[in-house]
């Protein structure tokens, strides 16, 4: 009885452990590796070619030309293109709430208004000689003595303007008090350029009437207001230009506040109504602008949050459903930033190679939803040393114009991390024909993690050659030890990685760890400037940064699938560090390996069948394994029936949704243990998905 008991006991400890076994074998199997296919061989995967969307700065107009910064630099062979905004005057000074009249291009004298173009053009014409070219000038804030006679009141009483606003944030928001003047006004600006410049130039800037214009702070007045504002500066620039292209600037789509404007009126997008307005009176508008600017640490938060996606589809995939929408106009993102500080007078975005790596998302943000251009503040440099946003868009720009393919991936990612990729090829034929894959690590949670936790992602790129092509192929990366940004946070004794209070010379309350060193240095006055000069000569020590690193070229053989003759793969792969961007070259070689392939790393990739494609292709879960809460990601769904079921078959979470992206939250619901999340289109078809709950 004793030894039975024993045994008894003994034989349920090998059970629980052979289940424990088998948990964390599966475990390792679900999350050991992501995996990325791309079939080069079928053209229905063929998508548009990929386009330059990165190349537009925007600048201020205030403030005088700085020759350092404001010059042509290395941009990859092409001129820099600039924004101008705020071109008109109406600037708040510099630190305190007063009105700046020194840009203002119209005043009033001896009982009447003139206008006068000249400092405008004299500074275009600064910047042209510096080798900038012009892409737009924006037409927003007029000049202080459009307030002339304007009455002000402390509290709404849906006449007068507030006196809260006649100030703003970004300078002069009150609406022209006369309608008349300021057609006046923007003829005679419109006159002064194609005078000085010619229409043949003219004609290929573009112009935009406002700047974000819900945004409280850029504009005080009602809706209709800046709608017949909006037609007026259409209707002149026409006039004197007949085929500039004009357009307008928004927030989002679902855009609301609870602030009220004059009139008692809520302040929410003006966008819907704009399109149906705009077809209903025949004004024109080429194309559409929006800002979007995400905190670099957050999913949610700032204008739209990191998942670009989501994003979209909230903010705006809205203009393009409006029936009034013009269909043959652009729409793009006139404004983007990746912060790391907003408010309390910083504005800072993200200096570490997280910027490089996030740049990959926003590729494919502009390519899959074709967003022609995203706009962002200043080229990204300290001194000579360029950005790591700005060395992803020369990556990047290294397969400009080339097609783009399809991709399906099966995301099984350590912590947070997400996965994202962007396959290209050029157009050549044969052996001369190139291969491109960029893959890049990007999560929510900042810190750098271990060497441990890299992200293992095997690579299989389906080429149209038969089995045992020779081919050779190298990987650049950019990461953190590849950025010049990173290095220099290590330089002068570590004081750029260190708030003032905290013996460095960062500003308390910015993000020294991961932040732009230039925009959120701290000091004053010399102090400041001393700093900075300081900073501009160590970033100059470090231009060895501003060249890709590669590796050496590896040669290899494709590999047979499926038996096929015309088709076989080529199998690589990554080993990414948190908050790092790889590319994949791959180039054919003369010849074959008859009977005989290389494989590339030894493991064993997983090669998704069909099903598994559209699986993966459609549905996300991240983080996973998850803990108090994990996203769902459903993308081309017009609705998700969704199903969490344990590994006994018992139901624990049901939803029917019409988003593309949700948080469900674990907390009082699941165990920890793995789980089937099931999720059914509207066509019945089933996908599914494994989750590990700790």
């Amino acid at each position: 009885m004793k030894e039975t008991t024993i045994s008894c006991y003994q034989g349920k400890i090998r059970l629980k452990f052979k289940v424990l076994l088998a948990l964390s074998f599966l475990t390792s199997v679900l999350h050991s590796q992501s995996s990325l296919r791309c079939d080069f061989g079928n053209e229905d995967n063929k998508r548009n070619k990929t386009f330059n969307f990165w190349d537009i700065e925007n600048k201020i107009f205030s403030g005088p030309i700085n020759p350092a910064s404001d010059s042509q630099v290395d941009n990859g062979g092409r001129a820099r293109r600039m924004n101008f905004i705020r071109t008109l005057g109406g600037w708040r000074a510099r630190g305190e709430e007063a009105k700046d009249f020194s840009g203002d291009l119209a005043t009033f004298s001896n009982g009447e208004y003139v206008f006068d173009a000249q400092p405008m053009i004299d500074k275009i014409k600064q910047y042209r000689a510096n080798g900038i070219r012009i892409n737009q000038i924006v037409l927003d804030n007029p000049p202080w003595v459009f307030q002339r006679g304007l009455n002000f009141v402390e509290n709404i009483n849906n006449r007068d303007y507030l006196t809260s606003t006649q100030i703003e944030t970004y300078g002069n928001a009150i609406p022209p008090n006369s309608n008349y003047q300021w057609r006046l006004f923007v003829r005679s600006v419109m006159d002064a350029l194609v005078a000085e410049f010619g229409v043949s130039t003219v004609e290929n800037w573009r112009f935009r009437g406002g700047t974000e214009i819900e945004t409280p702070g850029h504009w005080a007045g009602t809706k209709q207001q800046y709608f017949n504002h909006y037609r007026t500066i259409v209707e002149e620039v026409k006039r004197a230009v007949p085929n500039a292209k004009v357009g307008a600037h928004f927030r989002e789509a679902n855009f609301t506040t609870n602030r009220r404007n004059y009139r008692n009126q809520i302040i929410e997008s003006f966008s819907s109504d704009f399109f149906d307005w705009t077809k209903e009176n025949n004004v024109p508008y080429d194309f559409i602008g929006i800002s979007y600017y995400p905190f670099f640490n957050r999913l949610d938060g700032g204008l739209g949050g990191l998942d670009v996606f989501n994003y979209y589809d909230e903010g705006i995939k809205p203009f393009r459903d409006n029936p009034n929408f013009n269909r043959n106009a652009d729409i793009e993102i006139h404004e983007f930033w990746l912060f790391t500080n907003f408010g309390n007078g910083l504005l800072v975005d993200a200096g570490t190679s997280h910027g490089a790596a996030y740049m990959l998302k926003l590729a494919r943000l502009a390519y899959e939803r074709d967003i022609k251009k995203i706009n962002q503040w200043g080229y990204g440099k300290i001194g000579r040393l360029l950005s790591p946003q700005r060395m992803a868009f020369r990556l990047l720009g290294t397969v400009e114009g080339q097609d783009r393919y399809r991709y399906t991936a099966d995301i099984n990612t350590k912590h947070s991390n997400t996965i994202d990729a962007l396959f290209t090829t050029n157009s050549a034929t044969g052996d001369r024909r190139r291969y491109n894959a960029f893959v890049s690590n990007y999560s929510h949670i900042p810190e750098y993690q271990s060497a441990a936790d890299r992200e293992r992602v095997v690579v299989n790129t389906i080429l149209p050659v038969a089995t045992g092509k020779n081919y050779e192929y190298r990987i650049i990366s950019y990461g953190r030890s590849q950025s010049g940004f990173n290095m220099l946070k290590s330089k002068n004794q570590g004081r750029y990685r260190r708030n003032e209070s905290n013996g460095g010379w960062i500003r308390n309350g910015a993000n020294a760890q991961y932040g732009h060193i230039s925009k959120s240095m701290g000091g004053s006055g010399s102090t400041r400037r001393s700093r900075l000069d300081q900073l501009e000569r160590d970033a100059n020590t470090l231009q060895k940064y501003n060249q890709f690193q590669a590796s050496d070229w590896i040669r290899a053989s494709t590999r047979n699938i499926d038996g096929t003759s015309t088709k076989s793969r080529a199998t690589i792969t990554l080993n990414l560090e948190s908050f790092m961007l790889q590319k994949i070259e791959i180039r054919l070689l003369p010849g074959r390996t008859a009977n005989k392939s290389v494989e590339i790393d030894n493991s064993k990739e997983k090669i998704l069948s069909p099903v598994e494609e559209e699986i993966q292709t459609s549905v996300n879960l991240y983080p996973n394994p998850a803990k108090d809460n994990f996203n769902l990601s459903l993308q081309g769904f017009t609705q998700a029936n969704i199903t969490i079921s344990n590994m006994l078959g018992k139901l624990v979470y049901k939803e029917t949704t019409t988003k593309s992206n949700i948080v469900i939250h674990t907390t009082n619901r699941f165990t920890k243990g793995v789980y089937l999340v099931k999720v059914i289109d509207s066509n019945g078809k089933s996908f599914t998905k494994r989750l590990i709950i700790n």
